[in-house]
């Protein structure tokens, strides 16, 4: 595939990197806090709670990320990476809005998504191969199926309900919905998210 990101965006991709690998450290001290991984996958971080509807694992809660079993206020952070899209628009919504109510004030959310307008511009740009372009087609609408078997011939593999993108977010429209929910955003930037155009987002409950 063309490499078809900015310096600056592979530059921040390392950034990340090293505040997820960071927070992950922490984590693993931090063991009398109530630290959330939402929409986890097969990802299970030590010190989180780790928490997705599907996939099966004796360390995975499967709770629907919109409707958190915690009191309110009783979260010490949460961290969400690449899954909000997977929700539809209003149950996003209904998610950033349950994540305020269970966090306690002043603690962070961590938040990355696809960045669905630069998806759009990349998309749009004539000059892009069209494997580049069906990637991007994956960014957009998810891997729809278990992305294992993306390079096969075999087109019938079962649908994966976990691997759909039902929404989407831009920065101005993420930052309007966190805000209307008594989030402040401390930092903000566009990166790669491993060849998906990506939104990373610190913010701190007020």
């Amino acid at each position: 595939m063309e490499n078809y990101f900015s310096n600056d965006q592979y530059h921040n991709r390392d950034y990340v990197i090293f505040l997820e690998n960071d927070l992950f450290e922490i984590a693993k001290k931090e063991k009398n806090k109530k630290w959330l991984h939402l929409g986890c996958g097969g990802r299970v971080l030590d010190g989180f709670i780790n928490v997705d509807k599907y996939v099966e694992h004796p360390e995975v809660f499967n709770f629907d990320i919109y409707k958190l079993p915690y009191e309110d206020n009783s979260v010490d952070l949460i961290y969400c990476s690449h899954v909000l899209e997977h929700l539809p628009y209003r149950h996003s919504k209904m998610a950033m809005s349950e994540w305020g109510r269970v966090l306690k004030k002043e603690s962070k959310l961590f938040l990355a998504i696809p960045d669905l307008d630069l998806i759009m511009i990349k998309m749009l740009d004539p000059t892009i191969s069209h494997e580049t372009w069906e990637w991007y087609l994956h960014t957009l609408f998810g891997f729809q199926t278990n992305p294992s078997n993306l390079n096969s011939d075999v087109l019938d593999y079962p649908l994966d309900l976990g691997q759909f993108h039902t929404c989407g977010f831009n920065k101005k429209t993420i930052s309007q919905e966190l805000q209307k929910i008594n989030f402040e955003i401390v930092e903000m930037f566009n990166y790669d998210g491993w060849d998906t155009p990506s939104i990373w987002v610190t913010a701190v409950k007020k």
